[in-house]
């Protein structure tokens, strides 16, 4: 016999055989999981992270549209509370007559500002 049939004989007589099998078909398991393993990771390289960017980008543009209509819409009531309060304030009842028809006059375009 050659030295490597002697050698598998007794390694099958000392039943390290068994464990060299289970060794090769984890190995192979590994191979295939890292092979799957890059296919993922592929996947989110290419495809899930520039998608996840592309939303926090418009989710932040959305965010500062909502703050700028917050803030128009704080500065609207700040204009007709000071027009109502400049209108009240006036000190003879012809100029606070003036002053009324000016407001409803200047309401309007504030009107079709809160349209847009």
């Amino acid at each position: 016999m050659k030295p490597p049939e002697i050698l598998g004989m007794i390694e099958e007589a000392a039943g390290t055989r068994m464990f060299e099998t289970k060794k090769q078909s984890a190995l192979r398991t590994i191979e295939k999981k890292d092979v799957k393993l890059q296919q993922i990771q592929t996947v989110l390289d290419e495809e899930i992270i520039p998608t996840m960017e592309t939303l926090r980008k418009d989710r932040n543009t959305y965010m500062a549209w909502m703050n700028n209509k917050n803030e128009r819409e704080h500065l609207f009531r700040f204009v007709i509370a000071y027009t109502y309060t400049k209108a009240k304030v006036g000190s003879s009842p012809n100029i606070q007559k003036s002053n009324l028809k000016s407001k409803s006059q200047t309401r309007r375009p504030y009107k079709d500002l809160m349209k847009s």
